[in-house]
């Protein structure tokens, strides 16, 4: 699958669960920020792209990866929600996990 069929899906995705026009998501557009995802948002959207592409991203592995980037060793456990995270990740940043784990 391409990247710009995942990019296309991850936008499907965002613009159902957060009831916006696909042409109001951009790649740089950040999740809790620019599109004002609450966390319940994001944990219904992580369901959808399973639904979507049969891959397991968990709220767990998200920030996982959110903390690697930000070179924090912080992120093992699924304890909390982390606005301070959370505001940080793009679209471009999701397509990026799904990408790295879907099937050519």
């Amino acid at each position: 699958m391409s990247s710009d069929e995942v990019y296309e899906k991850v936008v499907g995705g965002l613009s159902e669960v957060l009831a916006m026009e696909k042409d109001e998501i951009k790649p740089d557009s950040k999740l809790t920020g620019d599109l004002d995802a609450s966390s319940l948002d994001v944990v219904d959207f992580l369901f959808q792209m399973k639904k979507t592409f049969g891959i397991e991203l968990t709220l767990a592995e998200v920030r996982k990866e959110l903390a690697k980037d930000a070179g924090s060793e912080q992120a093992d456990t699924e304890e909390q929600w982390d606005d301070a995270l959370f505001d940080a990740v793009t679209v471009r940043d999701v397509v990026g996990w799904v990408k790295a784990r879907v099937s050519p």
